[in-house]
């Protein structure tokens, strides 16, 4: 499952955007200047290969944990900390695994990090042993739930020159690259969204790959959506496809689709995700410096929720998203400020990456006598594979073996909720009634009525 592996690294990086820093530490088996013993830059354990047992090692050893290794300063700077780890995960991602001799060395000019970086003294929690994670179980079909080709580590890395782009508006460069980005009617798109507790007591991630297409009219007409949702490390799998009338879902006991309405809103709640910075008013960034990295212009800055809600993104349907994962976390505190960034194309001008992260404080409730006190962070990151060009957005396999999904009884449920406890109709029952039939078809709504002899 090499596939698998692949995805597991860029997890790792993922884990690893918010780790904190630990200057000073002294190294325990480092090699000398007069050691002539052979290695491979990059071998943290010492068993000869280059892999993710190597980062959860340093990253054990950055902690202060008693661990063995055989090289730390990978970036040869005198020092081993977290641009150790960015520097490991490029060697990974670069799959420069070449043999080199005791001196440790190598290009570090790309080390030092702008005044704009984000950064944040958590760790996510997701890298618990020193052994490759346990891969998850593909299902029966030829559709895979892994996410292939997701480079998310371009994004996170905080490691961006200070080279100042010099006349360019932050608030003009972001507005004409959203333009451009979201007037295009072709998407692939992954999204990394990781939620933890900063002591590493909870976690979550959804970590996802969309293909869509939407007409003129901001109407979809395919879709395709991939995810990997885990808690605490147990996993779980949504593969779906949308041919502009039906949405599919896989399930491995029981799969099927909705039709209508109710397929064109849960699609578009789905996606939802995937589409958060599409209304973001870029004068939010009025102001912002910004630097050249790579050939790209970035954006990085620290925003008041206030004015950044007033722009467009709702922080706090984001945060009560994140908190559904996790039902055992109470009493969410205020957010305060934003981390926000965005790499946008020097040529051509495309919004490439965006990432927003955010903390806020509430109670984990471990049963009814028992809580704790919680910091927790919640951290987006985006990356448009392809735009404005042929999506491929296969149909999934056996779909003549999908089932149709019953509505009865939500559509009974959302009834029951028009009615006060004594039986009365709620003041806005005429309305809300509208919507259920707008979403489910005046059609099936009368049709469950009749069946279960209801009369309103």
């Amino acid at each position: 499952m090499a596939e698998n592996k692949k995805l597991t690294a860029i997890l790792l990086a993922g884990a690893l955007a918010f780790y904190p820093v630990f200057n000073g530490v002294s190294v325990l088996a480092d090699y000398t200047a007069d050691e002539t013993e052979e290695y491979r830059l990059g071998d943290v354990n010492g068993d000869g290969r280059i892999n993710t047992k190597d980062l959860v090692r340093l990253m054990k050893f950055i902690a202060g944990e008693p661990v063995e290794v055989t090289q730390t300063d990978i970036n040869a700077d005198g020092k081993t900390n977290a641009k150790d780890v960015v520097r490991l995960m490029k060697i990974m991602a670069d799959g420069d695994t070449a043999d080199t001799s005791g001196d440790v060395s190598g290009d570090t000019s790309g080390d030092d990090t702008s005044s704009g970086e984000i950064t944040d003294d958590t760790s996510s929690g997701d890298i618990t042993s020193d052994t490759d994670p346990i891969e998850t179980e593909e299902p029966e079909t030829e559709e895979s739930y892994i996410l292939e080709d997701i480079t998310l580590d371009s994004v996170i890395s905080d490691d961006y020159d200070s080279v100042i782009a010099e006349d360019i508006n932050a608030d003009e460069l972001l507005s004409a690259a959203l333009q451009k980005r979201y007037e295009e009617s072709e998407f692939d798109i992954s999204a990394d969204r990781r939620f933890y507790a900063t002591d590493n007591s909870v976690s979550a991630t959804l970590k996802g790959r969309v293909k869509y297409r939407v007409s003129d009219d901001g109407y979809y007409t395919a879709a395709k959506v991939n995810e990997i949702d885990s808690v605490n490390s147990k996993d779980t799998a949504l593969l779906s496809y949308y041919n502009g009338e039906n949405l599919y879902f896989y399930d491995e006991n029981e799969p099927y689709y909705m039709s209508g309405n109710l397929a064109v809103k849960n699609i578009e709640e789905q996606l939802s995700i995937y589409r958060i910075f599409e209304r973001l008013d870029a004068s939010v960034v009025s102001g912002e410096t910004v630097y050249i990295d790579n050939g790209d212009y970035v954006i990085v800055t620290e925003i008041p929720v206030s004015r950044l809600e007033a722009a467009g993104i709702d922080i706090g349907t984001l945060k009560s998203n994140a908190l559904s994962q996790m039902k055992i976390l109470e009493s969410p505190g205020e957010v305060k400020n934003v981390k926000v960034s965005f790499v946008i194309s020097e040529d051509g001008g495309y919004l490439k990456y965006a990432r927003l992260s955010f903390s806020f404080n509430c109670v984990l409730r471990i049963d009814a006598s028992n809580t704790r006190n919680k910091t927790v962070v919640y951290d987006y990151m985006q990356y448009f594979n392809v735009c404005g060009e042929h999506v491929p957005i296969e149909e999934l396999d056996g779909i003549d073996l999908y089932l149709p999904y019953d509505t009865s009884a939500d559509i009974i449920s959302a009834i029951e909720a028009l009615y006060n406890e004594d039986g009365s109709k709620a003041d806005d029952f005429d309305e809300r009634y509208a919507e259920i039939c707008e979403l489910y078809t005046v059609e099936a709504v009368e049709e469950v009525l009749g069946d279960y002899g209801i009369e309103l």
